[in-house]
């Protein structure tokens, strides 16, 4: 018994099957699924000329590679294919529905601890409030200025939006008002124009839109809120974490005569982006037309410059201090 159990353990070594069934590895078809999302960017991607990238290249480079993205390594093909594009609104879906986001923005990066809202707290005697939703936080110092935190831009409804005319109202006596995006990823346009409406008294043009062949798009119309105007003088903060229609919502606000900007240079992102399927019920979420200054220059890549340049980094932060919101404060109190 034990001379035919070591004599079948032998064969078991020598042959290298195994008792166990190991798990079959899904093959994706990586050729179409490279194809398709070659194919793709052509048919919508606005930055190819202004970026450089040549995309046949880059097709025929990881085609001639696809043997190395066997199995699930066919996410490392797609976001290493995308990561060639350098757009922080480009990333695409596991077939679980994961996002993943193969590049972020340098100043993105840069700016990831440059800003605390803790620190700003202790810039103010009483404490801030919060708005119904917790996405605006808002207060006025012991200056007499308004101070504004908008945490994002997603419409979420469009519900806690409205909230917004009531904390308008309630700075309208201030001197000056403080309109802080630091650290505000974006989400949608229709809550930034809602927003500036309360700054302006007449319908401005909106944003320049160009599309994938560099065509500018029929520009639509801000119109102001017909509920309050504020007019007095007005900073926004930002940093190189303002990202997408937090960039835009600066791009149109830097345009009124009462406003400045201060802070850092934003992460330069803007795309409209769109979600689009693909082969292997794979899903990419890519850029499909590009907001432009207006004076006609690229956001993407570009970001947008402050009025004022203020530095900050993750050390004046730990010391408790806020140069950027500092800056904003002195130069409101010495506006002329």
């Amino acid at each position: 018994m034990m001379k035919n159990a070591i004599t079948f353990f032998c064969i078991f070594l020598l042959t290298g099957c195994t008792l166990l069934n190991e798990p079959e590895v899904y093959e994706y078809n990586t050729e179409k699924v490279l194809s398709e999302t070659t194919n793709l960017i052509k048919k919508e991607y606005p930055y190819l000329t202004f970026k450089k990238i040549n995309i046949d290249s880059l097709h025929n480079y990881f085609a001639l590679r696809l043997h190395n993205y066997e199995g699930d390594k066919i996410y490392d093909l797609l976001s290493e294919y995308l990561y060639e594009l350098k757009d922080g609104h480009v990333y695409f879906f596991t077939i679980g529905g994961f996002p993943i986001t193969p590049y972020h923005p340098r100043r993105f990066n840069k700016d990831r601890y440059s800003y605390d809202p803790e620190v700003v707290r202790k810039y103010f005697k009483k404490e801030l409030k919060l708005d119904e939703s917790k996405k605006i936080e808002f207060g006025i110092t012991s200056d007499n200025l308004g101070y504004i935190y908008i945490s994002t831009f997603k419409l979420d409804g469009f519900k806690w939006i409205n909230y917004f005319t009531k904390i308008i109202q309630y700075m309208k006596d201030t001197k000056g008002l403080i309109i802080d995006v630091r650290h505000n990823g974006g989400g949608s346009d229709a809550i930034t124009y809602y927003i500036i409406g309360h700054f302006i008294q007449e319908p401005i043009e909106g944003p320049i839109w160009v599309d994938k062949n560099g065509n500018q798009i029929e520009r639509g119309k801000i119109y102001p809120n017909t509920e309050v105007f504020y007019s007095k003088p007005i900073i926004v903060l930002q940093n190189g974490k303002c990202f997408s229609s937090a960039e835009g919502f600066i791009n149109v606000m830097r345009e009124l005569p009462n406003v400045t900007t201060i802070g850092d240079t934003t992460a330069g992102g803007s795309g409209a982006p769109e979600d689009f399927e693909i082969a292997e019920n794979l899903t990419i979420h890519l850029s499909t037309k590009a907001e432009m200054t207006y004076d006609g220059k690229y956001i993407e890549w570009n970001g947008l410059e402050p009025d004022i340049l203020v530095t900050q980094n993750k050390s004046d932060i730990e010391k408790g201090i806020d140069l950027q919101l500092e800056s904003a404060i002195s130069f409101l109190n010495n506006y002329k």
